[in-house]
Order: structure tokens, then sequence, then C-alpha cells
């Protein structure tokens, strides 16, 4: 689930998990996306890195356990956008007060 304007959408979705290469496949409208995990255990954090080699799609997005990311954190994520050759301005922060699905 996830919150839209101000309505919380529940989504079901089959998720597919390669373990060899660290992908998740999900498939929807005809469109097969894929996405690397990388975990980040010491934060209790992972992100998912969408299409890296494509400049127009590639995304990556960072998921914690609480709303509230410590500063450490926050700079490992500002860290891999520019790694992975994003700008640090591309960044949108979503405010989990505004959460319909809670």
């Amino acid at each position: 689930s996830q919150t839209i304007g101000d309505q919380c959408v529940y989504n079901s979705t089959h998720l597919g998990f390669q373990r060899e290469n660290g992908t998740f496949s999900k498939y929807e409208g005809g469109v097969e996306t894929f996405a690397h995990l990388i975990v980040l255990r010491k934060h209790g954090a992972f992100m998912l890195a969408f299409d890296l080699k494509d400049e127009k799609k590639r995304g990556l997005s960072l998921y914690a356990k609480r709303p509230d990311i410590t500063p450490e954190l926050q700079e490992v994520f500002q860290k891999a956008v520019t790694h992975v050759g994003m700008d640090e301005s591309e960044i949108i922060f979503v405010d989990w007060k505004k959460d319909r699905c809670s």
C-alpha cells in the first residue's frame, strides 16, 4: 500500500526475487520491472536501484524501519545517489506524517 494524494491505495502485486543476482522483478500491466536490492543491515534499511544504465529512467529508493533516519544513513543514501550518476537535487523526501496507510 502507498499514499497517493490523500488516499491509501492498496496494490496486490506478485514480486519475484532472484538470489543469484539480488534482483526483484514485478510484472504489471504487460511490463516487467527489475530492481537491484541493496541491504543496509547496519542501518535497518535497504535500497532498490532501478535502470541504472539508463540516464532517463534510473532511480534509487531508500526504505527504512523508522521515518526519522539518522544523518549517517542520509549521508550513505546521498553518496549512493551521486555514485550512480544522479544529482542530489533529484532526491525527494516523503513526509511520513502525510501517510494515510499507517
